[in-house]
């Protein structure tokens, strides 16, 4: 199981094919030699960034956010998660595992990797939840 972060007003695009010039939302075939059309335009897109965690690692994360005993589903403020993710290297400490291991121990949590790239994720998906005016939910 895992938990998504994202934005109610998630974009979709869809691009036109090179050769034929057809979208996936045109109605009708066109003949089209193209491998990603092949006459009914190329996959659409989803523009808006999301995170993707495990549940494990999500209630870490939430933690590293100041969010304790949360449901693993909800909506954030996006200025509040701005202002949280800036206080995080607070806290980053009790919820990074070691990245050294001696003998046989296994360690499950976030490594300092995993943590930055969904700070950076997050902090994407802030700003824009900001400029549109929206919360950011997960679930």
């Amino acid at each position: 199981m895992s938990v998504t972060f994202f934005l109610r007003s998630g974009e979709t695009v869809y691009p036109k094919c090179p050769d034929c010039g057809k979208s996936a939302i045109d109605p009708k075939y066109t003949e089209c030699d193209n491998s990603d059309c092949l006459g009914y335009g190329p996959d659409s897109i989803k523009s808006t960034p999301e995170l993707n965690i495990g549940n494990g690692n999500a209630r870490a994360f939430l933690r590293v956010l100041g969010i304790h005993n949360a449901e693993l589903a909800g909506e954030l403020d996006p200025t509040e998660v701005k202002r949280e993710l800036a206080l995080a290297s607070m806290r980053v400490p009790n919820e990074v595992r070691p990245t050294v291991q001696e003998g046989n121990c296994i360690s499950f949590g976030l490594s300092e990797d995993q943590l930055g790239r969904y700070c950076a994720r997050l902090y994407t998906l802030a700003t824009l939840a900001e400029r549109r005016r929206e919360p950011i939910l997960y679930g």
